[in-house]
C-alpha cells in the first residue's frame, strides 16, 4: 500500500467513524440534520490587507456535536469536506487552505492527499517532535508542501522542525507583549514567516506590524464563517 493510500484509508475511516458514532447516539435525529456537512473558514491576511489563505476549521454537524472531541477525526472531517463535499476552489478560491494536523495523521501521510500548491500543513502544538514526525515533515517539504507551526511557543525540541518550517503562528491572546516579542526574537534566526493569530483590535494590529509579523488572522479582520451543504459521503463510495 502506498503512503498516500494509507493516509486515505486512515482519514476515511476516521470520517466514517464520526458518522456511524453520531448515528448510533442520535437515531431519532431528522434525516436533514444527518445529511448536513459543515466547515468553518477564517481568512489570513498579509501586511497590505490582502487575503493570502483561509484556515479551515472543524465544525460538527448536529449529530457529531454529541461526540467527544477527537483531533484525528476533526482533521479527517475537514479534509474530507474540503476535498469532496465542498471543493477547495469553493472554500478558498485561488488561495491556500491551512489545515491542522495531529501526530497520527502526520505519521500516516494523510497530508499527501492535499494538493501541495493549495495547502499549508499546520502542526499542532501538542505534536511530539520525535524521529517519525521529523521524517514525515522532511518528506512533506521535499515534495513541496508548506509547513506551519500552530500556537507556537519556542522550546528546543522544535529546532529540527523550525529548520524545515515556512511559517510560525503565534497566539497573541495567550501571551503578553514581552512574551510575544521574545517569541519573535527566538525564531528570528530561522527562515520562517510570522503569523499573528487571534488579533482583536486595531491597536494590536499596529503592534504586530511594528514587530515584523508577515500575516494576520483574528476577529479584528473577520470572524470564522460556516459553510454548509448536503453531504455526499464520498468515502463510502471510494472504500
Amino acid at each position: 500500500m502506498t503512503r498516500s493510500n494509507r493516509g486515505f484509508k486512515f482519514f476515511c475511516a476516521s470520517f466514517s467513524a464520526i458518522q456511524q458514532g453520531a448515528g448510533s447516539q442520535n437515531s431519532e435525529s431528522p434525516p436533514e440534520l444527518i445529511a448536513q456537512s459543515l466547515i468553518g473558514r477564517q481568512p489570513i491576511l498579509d501586511r497590505d490587507g490582502a487575503v493570502q489563505g483561509y484556515e479551515l476549521l472543524f465544525r460538527p454537524d448536529a449529530d457529531a456535536a454529541t461526540l467527544p472531541f477527537d483531533g484525528d477525526r476533526a482533521t479527517a472531517t475537514v479534509m474530507m469536506n474540503a476535498l469532496t463535499e465542498f471543493g477547495l476552489d469553493h472554500l478558498v478560491g485561488p488561495h491556500r487552505a491551512y489545515i491542522n494536523f495531529t501526530s497520527e495523521l502526520l505519521k500516516d501521510d494523510a497530508a499527501l492527499l492535499l494538493p501541495k500548491e493549495r495547502s499549508v500543513i499546520e502542526i499542532l502544538e501538542e505534536v511530539p517532535v520525535d524521529d517519525r514526525i521529523i521524517e514525515a515533515v522532511i518528506g512533506l517539504t521535499r515534495q513541496g508542501y508548506m509547513i506551519a507551526l500552530d500556537d507556537f511557543v519556542y522550546a528546543h525540541r522544535w529546532d529540527p522542525i523550525l529548520e524545515l518550517a515556512n511559517l510560525v503562528k503565534i497566539d497573541v491572546l495567550a501571551l503578553d507583549a514581552a512574551q510575544i516579542a521574545e517569541q519573535v526574537e527566538q525564531v528570528s534566526r530561522y527562515k520562517v514567516k510570522l503569523l499573528a493569530e487571534k488579533v482583536e483590535s486595531a491597536q494590536d494590529h499596529a503592534q504586530f506590524m511594528d514587530l515584523g509579523f508577515d500575516l494576520f488572522q483574528g476577529y479584528y479582520y473577520a470572524k470564522p464563517d460556516i459553510v454548509a451543504r448536503d453531504r455526499i459521503g464520498v468515502c463510502l463510495v471510494a472504500i
